[in-house]
């Protein structure tokens, strides 16, 4: 009997799980399995010619699919079509399969085909032909090499409809077939870092489920299981309907003692000693978040904050914040030209507290990147103040100093990080701004996370009237490590973010060697490079990319991080008659993991591009990409380009395919960048 393997791929969680195969039904049969499936019943029907019941049962113990596509077939037929052959081989196929697999699946099939009633038995035709077409259409978008995610989207809740009609006239086979192909149109293998595992979870428990009901324990329900057991220990269980037999989703994070309420106090904080995983927190104020007003009279709401105060002109160098926007200053910011402490009070009842930012404004003779002359000093008509985040409140749990920084001045000591569009920024790409915590002696703050470690202990942390409380509860949970292999820098901070249970977690990988993080799965949140001091800073922001990969924790295990070298330079090129563009606001640095870095400060990309015809190694005499280099350039232009190198349009001879080429001789940050020839759209 030939042994091949030509099965309809099941799922591939990558790197956690192996890939198995799904059985296809009777009327889906692939047909490059139409031999195997012919030559299985040809062997089986000799076994029974001579009565040979240990070889039926090792016929069907070794080759599960094709003796579940023969029973389907078999038990549909005796349903449409009886006979005195169908009835013995059913009978034998029953015997063999309790032999070896021992349930009652081929009882169940023969009594559901015995009972089904005609409405029921024409309904049930016109599924199957639905799923044969549907199978059809997986096929075709699993093959082609760059996955239609929508598609696939579309089709997973195509099956999950169809599963549903299954169910309904009885079949609970085909409807488990249906729930295997949901989430097959939802994992990783398929859609990437666009996978939704929470529905993998629900569809291939749905899927273990209905086997159950008709005690089909094949390879697939055990290999389903296995999947199921590992998403649920991840903390992609919560939802998945409790499935007969499949793990039901155990609670990932235990509770290890009662909540604590831990009081907190003000202080301001602009001690720069304690490095914080924030963008700004540095002397480069021209980037800092903004207070903007015009002449005397003029007024700017405080962004982010609820209630907003309203910072006042009152004089040309008198200004004030009124607190609670009764019309009459409250607070003076002072105007020195130095940073200078603000502190108000924000909040209403209970939830009233102190809040704090550094205020400062520019200098006649300031730069811009790093080389860039501008003017920055206040004048009669117009005024800047930047503020940078200077509010922490202080506790202690269980013995355990604690200090939260509310950094991206919302007003709330331990928020959720907030997404920005902050200017050197390419298009789809947004600034996380995040809030801290500072625990014990530590001169180090990590980013502020629902669950964090806090002395020997895991907590849960909560928080409350602004942050002015602190629900810590101790949790007991399985953890892993994640250790960072950075090529070519010492990276500021490298944040991960978790999903799920942990969905609001977040840890820094880039202050230790190896760093201690429950189970489950992490995707690359936020980070930062710098080389220099004070005014001579060069740095960039370390974002996730569509190719950065996710990372997952199992107990015990260490898993390694890789970013940094070897940088390549990606940038959207088009070709039209005669021209070929470079986008400039498009130019970024990506690294060997698929990590963008943007908003580069005193390093903005200064390349040269090149073109060729597709297919030639030639390229064109290179041509510079040019930067806005004065106040005035910048003014006309926007402020926003003066992060990028400047949009080229490059003369072309010919027609046909164009390939482009950019490389940076000498950046301030990154060195020698060259990128790999790109084709342009």
């Amino acid at each position: 009997m030939k042994t091949k393997t030509h099965f309809v791929p099941f799922v591939l969680l990558a790197p956690l799980f192996i890939p198995a195969a799904i059985s296809a039904p009777a009327s889906a049969v692939p047909p490059e399995a139409v031999d195997d499936y012919a030559d299985f019943k040809n062997s089986f029907m000799q076994a029974m010619k001579v009565n040979s019941k240990d070889e039926m049962a090792r016929l069907v113990k070794k080759y599960q699919e094709q003796a579940i596509w023969w029973v389907m077939e078999v038990a549909e037929g005796i349903s449409n079509n009886p006979n005195d052959a169908l009835f013995e081989r059913i009978a034998a196929l029953k015997t063999a399969w309790k032999a070896t697999i021992r349930t009652d699946f081929v009882d169940e099939m023969e009594k559901y085909f015995s009972l089904i009633e005609g409405p029921e038995k024409r309904e049930r035709v016109r599924f199957k032909a639905d799923f044969t077409k549907k199978r059809k259409i997986y096929l075709d978008l699993t093959g082609a090499a760059t996955k239609d995610v929508p598609k696939l989207t579309i089709l997973g809740n195509d099956f999950e409809d169809l599963a549903e009609s299954f169910r309904q006239v009885g079949d609970y086979y085909y409807a488990s077939q249906c729930f295997i192909f949901v989430g097959n149109c939802n994992d990783e293998q398929r859609k990437g870092g666009k996978a939704d595992l929470k529905k993998v979870c629900a569809a291939f428990s749905k899927a273990i489920e209905y086997r159950d009901k008709i005690h089909l324990k094949d390879r697939v329900h055990d290999e389903t299981t296995g999947i199921v057991e590992r998403l649920v220990g991840l903390g992609f269980g919560s939802g998945s309907g409790g499935a007969e037999g499949a793990p039901t989703p155990a609670a990932v994070i235990k509770s290890a003692g009662a909540e604590l309420a831990v009081a907190m106090g003000f202080e301001a904080w602009t001690d720069r000693k304690v490095s914080r995983p924030s963008y700004y927190f540095d002397d480069l104020y021209q980037m800092w978040n903004v207070l903007v007003l015009k002449g005397k009279g003029s007024s700017f709401k405080v962004p982010r904050l609820d209630p907003q105060p309203t910072v006042m002109r009152v004089g040309p160098n008198d200004v004030q914040v009124d607190v609670d926007n009764d019309g009459k200053g409250d607070v003076e910011i002072p105007l020195t030209g130095n940073r200078e402490l603000v502190e108000l009070e924000i909040g209403d009842g209970e939830s009233k507290r102190k809040w704090a930012f550094e205020a400062i404004t520019g200098v006649d003779k300031d730069v811009f990147q790093g080389d860039v002359q501008v003017y920055l000093a206040p004048t009669d008509n117009n005024m800047t103040i930047y503020m940078a985040a200077a509010g922490s409140l202080v506790g202690e749990v269980e013995g355990v100093p604690i200090r939260v920084f509310d950094d991206n001045l919302d007003g709330v000591y331990g928020s959720n990080p907030t997404p920005w569009l902050h200017s050197g920024l390419v298009e789809g790409s947004t600034h996380p701004e995040m809030d801290s915590i500072l625990i014990g002696s530590s001169k180090r703050a990590l980013p502020w996370s629902e669950h964090v470690k806090i002395g020997e202990k895991w907590y849960r942390l909560e928080v409350q009237d602004g942050g002015m409380t602190l629900g810590a509860t101790p949790v007991e949970m399985k953890t892993g490590t994640l250790t960072l292999d950075f090529k070519g820098f010492k990276p500021g901070y490298v944040i991960v973010k978790g999903e799920n249970d942990y969905e609001n977690s977040y840890f820094d990988i880039a202050g230790a060697k190896k760093v201690e993080v429950p189970v489950g799965r992490y995707t690359l949140f936020f980070g930062m490079i710098s080389k220099g001091k004070k005014l001579q800073v060069q740095k960039a922001m370390i974002l996730p990319g569509e190719a950065t990969p996710k990372w997952t924790v199992l107990e015990g295990e260490e898993i390694p991080v890789e970013l940094g070298k070897p940088f390549d330079i990606a940038f959207s090129a088009t070709a039209a008659d005669g021209t070929v563009t470079v986008e400039g606001e498009s130019v970024h640095v990506v690294g060997r993991g698929g990590e963008q870095y943007e908003r580069l400060w005193g390093c903005v990309l200064k390349p040269v591009a090149s073109w060729r015809k597709a297919g030639t190694k030639r390229g064109s005499r290179p041509e510079k990409m040019r930067r806005l280099m004065t106040h005035e350039e910048l003014g006309e232009s926007g402020w926003k380009k003066g992060w990028f190198p400047l949009t080229v349009v490059m003369e072309r001879k010919g027609d046909g395919g164009v390939e482009v080429m950019l490389m940076d001789k000498k950046n301030k940050l990154f060195g020698k960048l060259e990128s790999s020839w790109r084709k342009a759209e």
